[in-house]
């Protein structure tokens, strides 16, 4: 059985090798289903076979919302975070028979969509501050964010 624990979720028996074979299912909530809540799922560390295990995250809590990632092999060759468009996700975790690996830690996040926005903008904050001054120079108008 695979259990979040405090924001964090991990393979069993993460980072030892995990199980052949195993099938996780995970929903996670925002802590508020107020308007604008999302979920964002930050890969921290990920090792699975390529192609024959893997980590699928939908959009939504059901099995048929819009998938956003399908997470498999290395950290590297994948996005570093998943974020929601509305207050849940959905984590299926599938791994065949034959070679395990380390397996995957995400730490996950509940909050308004704007202040994910203003993290992101943030952390791309010399990218944000050239674009702005480009819209600026184009429109005469530069636009503030703020979250309630």
């Amino acid at each position: 059985m695979c259990f979040p624990d405090e924001q964090i979720l991990a393979s069993p028996n993460y980072p030892r090798p995990y199980p052949g074979g195993l099938e996780c299912l995970h929903v996670i909530r925002a802590a508020s289903a107020s308007p604008g809540a999302v979920v964002t799922l930050e890969v921290t560390d990920l090792d699975l076979e390529p192609v024959r295990d893997l980590v699928l995250v939908r959009d939504g809590d059901r099995a048929d919302s819009r998938t956003l990632a399908v997470l498999s092999g290395a950290a590297a060759s994948n996005p570093r975070a998943v974020v929601s468009t509305g207050p849940a996700l959905y984590v299926y975790t599938q791994t065949d028979q034959s070679d395990s690996r380390k397996g995957y830690r995400f730490r996950w996040e509940s909050e308004k969509m704007c202040r994910f926005l203003l993290r992101f903008f943030h952390y791309y904050k010399d990218h944000f501050y050239l674009t702005a001054i480009r819209n600026f120079h184009s429109t005469g108008t530069t636009r503030a964010a703020t979250c309630p």
